[in-house]
């Protein structure tokens, strides 16, 4: 099972499974799990409100020519509900982190 799947700008697809994360704890890959949580994060939350589309639309209310998606798609709501998604999940990752913290030691 993959963890994270992105694609990068070449097209190549880049997977990471649960025994890469796993292998990466064990060995104490700090600079591996913090790539893996910064891009798991931005490409879930983040990139999909970077998207630019090809394709410009006249707005009527200002004259100017806009991204079409900025115009008719992007918008406050879904930037924010995505945003409190995002803290919640962070939330939540820390505090299971720290409740798998505690049964370590009470294990080792």
């Amino acid at each position: 099972m993959d963890l994270l799947r992105y694609y990068t700008k070449n097209g190549e697809l880049v997977k990471v499974s649960i025994e890469e994360v796993e292998s990466w704890i064990s060995n104490q890959n700090k600079n591996e799990l913090a790539d893996f949580i910064y891009k798991r994060f931005y490409y879930r939350y983040i990139k999909p409100f970077e998207y630019k589309a090809d394709k410009k639309i006249k707005s009527k209310e200002s004259g100017k020519e806009i991204n079409e998606y900025e115009l008719l798609y992007k918008n406050g709501f879904s930037i924010m509900a995505n945003c409190c998604l995002m803290i919640e999940a962070f939330k939540l990752s820390t505090e299971v982190g720290k409740i798998l913290i505690e049964i370590a030691k009470m294990h080792f």
